[in-house]
């Protein structure tokens, strides 16, 4: 059984020469990206927001040059581009043409950065063709609506979560084009800057714990559960556990609190540093500093016994095959390797790997409902963004916000470049 291992453009399954619409011209300005070992990220406690879960391109809802009306050009629309293999530079395009009635035009506020973006440059993956705009999500005014649109209109405060086949979904420019189900409204209570941590992280954990891992949805009270009974405790003892490797990060934390209103038992592998942060959204924590993965292996059953059930890694090959190592051996089990996941594991028969793909976000209308959910629970305060770190000047600054994610140390904090 294959699992998202493939690193670069085998990821994506894309030719290079692959046709995605008009030509964007290439100014002389570029950033020079040094390029990495993919295999070197292996040894490191990343975080999932560092891998791309977009795999198996769906040809549906491709945009193309014969499905795109031609209209006036209205304004500029400034761009970061990946000119070539490991280069940026600036490009003026034209202002957004809408490819049917149901689309969206945000006027980009604030974009959130994940690893997935530098690591698709360096590493030369998701990237259709030369030159191409990348940028997984952001927050914005909505600019212009298809007249198909029923939902958003001009003027609203919104998110969107986006899709890299399309070159206009690209966050890195000021005006951004998406399908309209994608696009939903600023929570109560939150701005453009704390909004462009949701299209990532916050779907992310959304749908791989309520549409892969069958999470139910959380009872809309907020009330806790009723205190444990003394005389059932033996049952207690038989609850299932979630556990989260790599509860720190950003998809983590959010996990972690999705899974906690759910009435979850969550157990979270994180750095000592985080280790506060995790243990105050719910979570039982076991910090990893210092220890090999057969000490938190022991340490994960010490507290668990046989009754983890699911389970979520965000770091990697090595911690993906140690979560294998302590779900159930007697329960049916199913287990989300966010960060890849080496072909070579042996897998027990009671356990489902389920591949997350987020991109069905997009190309499944459906799906629209992971996104309200988490909009209704974040504008209730019952979830809380994460902290966030801000890199302010807009596209010009984008590349400075990816090194500076790049050297990590970001404690489980977002980045977000502010326009």
């Amino acid at each position: 059984m294959s699992f998202s291992s493939i690193f670069r453009c085998l990821l994506c399954n894309i030719p290079k020469n692959e046709s995605r619409g008009e030509k964007v011209p290439v100014s002389t300005e570029q950033y020079e990206i040094e390029g990495k070992n993919p295999g070197d990220s292996t040894d490191f406690q990343e975080s999932i927001d560092s891998t791309s879960q977009f795999t198996s391109p769906d040809e549906s809802n491709i945009t193309t040059e014969e499905n795109i009306a031609e209209l006036p050009i209205q304004k500029s629309n400034r761009a970061l581009i990946v000119a070539a293999k490991g280069a940026y530079s600036f490009a003026d395009l034209p202002f957004p043409i809408l490819s049917h009635e149901h689309e969206v035009v945000i006027s980009n506020r604030a974009t959130g950065l994940n690893p997935i973006d530098y690591k698709s440059v360096d590493y030369n993956f998701c990237l259709p063709e030369f030159p191409w705009i990348t940028g997984r999500e952001m927050a914005g005014v909505v600019e212009m609506v298809g007249a198909g649109v029923r939902d958003v209109k001009v003027g609203d405060h919104v998110w969107t979560s986006t899709y890299y086949r399309d070159r206009r979904a690209g966050c890195f420019q000021q005006y951004i084009t998406v399908p309209a189900h994608t696009v939903l409204p600023l929570p109560p209570s939150t701005n453009f800057t704390s909004a462009a941590s949701l299209g990532v992280a916050g779907l992310t954990a959304a749908m791989t714990l309520w549409h892969w891992l069958d999470v139910p949805f959380p009872p809309p009270s907020a009330n806790p559960p009723p205190p444990a009974n003394p005389e059932k405790q033996e049952q207690e003892q038989e609850q299932e556990f979630l556990l989260v490797w790599g509860g720190g990060t950003v998809t983590g934390q959010y996990a972690l609190q999705l899974a906690a209103i759910s009435h979850l038992r969550v157990i979270a592998i994180t750095s000592s540093h985080t280790a506060p942060l995790a243990r105050s959204l719910g979570a039982i924590v076991i910090e990893r500093d210092n220890k090999s993965n057969t000490q938190i292996i022991s340490e994960i059953k010490e507290i668990a016994g046989d009754n983890i059930t699911r389970a979520i890694d965000l770091v990697g090959p090595k911690t993906a095959s140690a979560c294998l190592q302590v779900l159930s051996r007697e329960r049916e089990c199913r287990f989300a390797p966010l960060a890849m996941m080496g072909n070579e594991e042996v897998v027990a028969r009671n356990v489902q790997v389920v591949t997350v793909e987020m991109k069905r976000f997009v190309l499944d209308e459906a799906n629209r409902m992971y996104a309200l959910e988490l909009n209704r629970l974040v504008g209730e305060g019952r979830v809380q963004v994460p902290g966030i770190e801000t890199v302010h000047g807009g596209l010009e600054n984008v590349v400075l916000g990816l090194d500076r994610l790049k050297k990590g140390e970001m404690g489980g904090r977002k980045m977000v470049v502010v326009f």
